[in-house]
């Protein structure tokens, strides 16, 4: 997948999973992680100055079925994301938990910023996590 702003991009590096929120087999809400990697380019203070490629996971096909909407449910699916994302795990080393707002960029900015999400200047509609934040959005929500 080419990215916003010349030749710097995000691919897939293996692994999708799909989370479901469920009551009496009725979809409620879900979302979807994908591990990806920031290649040469990205924001210069996530890279540190370096051209290294960072790795990363995307938050993405967040929804929420329009009769739980404004419960909450929205929040805690990005509040399991966070906690899936700070969970060690040896096939990523991700360092970044990148946010996809899809159709509603602004309001989805605006949503994600509660969580200590940061709009990523470099692709519009996208914010992002540093793990190193991660303890901080968990004990602030909790």
């Amino acid at each position: 997948m080419a990215g916003a702003g010349g030749g710097r991009g995000h691919r897939p590096d293996g692994g999708v999973a799909v989370f479901v929120a469920a009551a009496d087999e009725v979809v409620l809400g879900c979302y979807r992680l994908s591990v990806l990697r920031v290649e040469g380019g990205g924001e210069p203070a996530l890279r540190g100055g370096s051209e290294e490629v960072v790795p990363d996971i995307l938050m993405s096909h967040l929804g929420v079925d329009h009769h739980w909407q404004r419960q909450g449910l929205g929040s805690s699916l990005v509040l399991h994301a966070v906690e899936v994302f700070a969970q060690p795990t040896a096939q990523t080393d991700a360092r970044l938990l990148v946010a996809n707002a899809g159709t509603d960029s602004e309001q989805f900015t605006a949503f994600s910023r509660r969580f200590g999400f940061q709009p990523l200047d470099s692709a519009p509609g996208r914010s992002y996590l540093v793990g190193v934040d991660v303890l901080a959005t968990l004990a602030a929500r909790r």
